[in-house]
Protein backbone atom coordinates (compact mmCIF):
# COMPACT_ATOMS: atom_id res chain seq x y z
CA UNK A 1 0.00 0.00 0.00
CA UNK A 2 1.40 3.38 -1.01
CA UNK A 3 0.13 6.81 0.03
CA UNK A 4 1.14 10.06 -1.67
CA UNK A 5 -0.05 13.52 -0.58
CA UNK A 6 -0.51 16.46 -2.93
CA UNK A 7 -1.50 19.97 -1.85
CA UNK A 8 -3.29 22.12 -4.46
CA UNK A 9 -4.57 25.45 -3.26
CA UNK A 10 -7.32 25.04 -0.66
CA UNK A 11 -7.81 21.26 -0.54
CA UNK A 12 -5.25 18.60 0.15
CA UNK A 13 -5.62 15.44 -1.93
CA UNK A 14 -4.23 12.09 -0.87
CA UNK A 15 -3.81 9.20 -3.33
CA UNK A 16 -3.93 5.70 -1.85
CA UNK A 17 -2.73 2.76 -3.91
CA UNK A 18 -3.59 -0.67 -2.55
CA UNK A 19 -3.19 -3.70 -4.78
CA UNK A 20 -5.00 -3.01 -8.05
CA UNK A 21 -7.19 -0.05 -7.04
CA UNK A 22 -6.10 3.58 -6.77
CA UNK A 23 -8.44 6.02 -4.99
CA UNK A 24 -8.13 9.72 -4.20
CA UNK A 25 -9.06 11.01 -0.75
CA UNK A 26 -9.63 14.69 0.06
CA UNK A 27 -8.66 16.09 3.44
CA UNK A 28 -12.23 15.63 4.72
CA UNK A 29 -11.88 11.89 4.06
CA UNK A 30 -14.45 11.61 1.23
CA UNK A 31 -13.56 9.66 -1.90
CA UNK A 32 -12.86 11.85 -4.92
CA UNK A 33 -14.64 11.48 -8.22
CA UNK A 34 -13.06 9.00 -10.64
CA UNK A 35 -11.06 10.48 -13.47
CA UNK A 36 -12.01 10.02 -17.14
CA UNK A 37 -9.36 7.33 -17.48
CA UNK A 38 -10.79 5.39 -14.51
CA UNK A 39 -14.34 5.64 -15.94
CA UNK A 40 -13.22 4.30 -19.33
CA UNK A 41 -11.13 1.53 -17.83
CA UNK A 42 -13.74 -0.25 -15.73
CA UNK A 43 -17.29 -1.28 -16.46
CA UNK A 44 -20.09 -1.51 -13.88
CA UNK A 45 -19.35 -5.17 -13.17
CA UNK A 46 -15.64 -4.46 -12.64
CA UNK A 47 -16.30 -1.66 -10.17
CA UNK A 48 -18.34 -3.92 -7.90
CA UNK A 49 -15.67 -6.63 -7.90
CA UNK A 50 -13.54 -6.52 -4.78
CA UNK A 51 -10.22 -8.31 -4.58
CA UNK A 52 -10.44 -10.57 -1.57
CA UNK A 53 -7.30 -11.66 0.20
CA UNK A 54 -7.38 -15.19 1.54
CA UNK A 55 -6.00 -15.25 5.04
CA UNK A 56 -4.60 -18.51 6.23
CA UNK A 57 -2.74 -19.49 9.34
CA UNK A 58 0.88 -20.35 8.70
CA UNK A 59 2.16 -23.50 10.34
CA UNK A 60 5.93 -23.50 10.52
CA UNK A 61 8.18 -26.50 10.64
CA UNK A 62 11.89 -26.98 11.12
CA UNK A 63 13.82 -29.29 8.81
CA UNK A 64 16.89 -30.96 10.30
CA UNK A 65 19.18 -32.40 7.63
CA UNK A 66 21.99 -34.72 8.71
CA UNK A 67 24.39 -35.76 6.00
CA UNK A 68 27.07 -38.35 6.63
CA UNK A 69 29.38 -40.30 4.39
CA UNK A 70 26.92 -43.21 4.35
CA UNK A 71 23.43 -41.68 4.45
CA UNK A 72 21.29 -38.52 4.53
CA UNK A 73 18.52 -38.15 7.12
CA UNK A 74 15.82 -35.48 6.81
CA UNK A 75 13.74 -34.88 9.94
CA UNK A 76 10.93 -32.28 9.94
CA UNK A 77 9.44 -31.23 13.30
CA UNK A 78 6.99 -28.61 14.46
CA UNK A 79 8.21 -25.18 15.54
CA UNK A 80 8.96 -26.29 19.09
CA UNK A 81 10.79 -29.44 17.98
CA UNK A 82 8.68 -31.67 20.20
CA UNK A 83 6.60 -33.39 17.51
CA UNK A 84 7.98 -35.21 14.46
CA UNK A 85 6.09 -34.37 11.28
CA UNK A 86 8.15 -36.36 8.76
CA UNK A 87 11.35 -38.37 8.78
CA UNK A 88 13.01 -39.89 5.71
CA UNK A 89 16.47 -41.04 4.77
CA UNK A 90 18.26 -41.73 1.51
CA UNK A 91 18.33 -45.42 2.35
CA UNK A 92 14.52 -45.51 2.48
CA UNK A 93 14.32 -44.25 -1.12
CA UNK A 94 16.79 -46.46 -3.00
CA UNK A 95 17.30 -50.23 -3.01
CA UNK A 96 21.07 -50.50 -3.41
CA UNK A 97 23.20 -49.88 -0.32
CA UNK A 98 25.84 -48.13 -2.39
CA UNK A 99 23.27 -45.48 -3.45
CA UNK A 100 22.13 -44.48 0.06
CA UNK A 101 24.55 -41.57 0.26
CA UNK A 102 24.06 -40.37 -3.31
CA UNK A 103 22.67 -36.91 -4.08
CA UNK A 104 19.78 -38.54 -5.93
CA UNK A 105 18.68 -40.47 -2.82
CA UNK A 106 18.96 -37.27 -0.76
CA UNK A 107 16.80 -35.41 -3.25
CA UNK A 108 14.14 -38.14 -3.20
CA UNK A 109 14.15 -38.17 0.61
CA UNK A 110 13.74 -34.37 0.74
CA UNK A 111 10.83 -34.49 -1.72
CA UNK A 112 9.05 -37.23 0.22
CA UNK A 113 9.57 -35.45 3.56
CA UNK A 114 8.27 -32.15 2.15
CA UNK A 115 5.24 -33.82 0.59
CA UNK A 116 4.36 -35.59 3.85
CA UNK A 117 4.81 -32.36 5.83
CA UNK A 118 2.45 -30.52 3.47
CA UNK A 119 -0.22 -33.20 3.83
CA UNK A 120 0.10 -33.00 7.61
CA UNK A 121 -0.54 -29.25 7.67
CA UNK A 122 2.88 -27.60 7.46
CA UNK A 123 2.84 -24.87 4.86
Amino acid sequence: SRVSTQSTGMAETETKTTGFVEKKVTEEGAWGEPSEKEEQWGSDSNQEEVAQVKEEKLNFGIAYIKTTKNDTIIHITDYTGSETIAKYSGGMQVKAHRDESSPYASMLAAQEAAQLALTRGIN
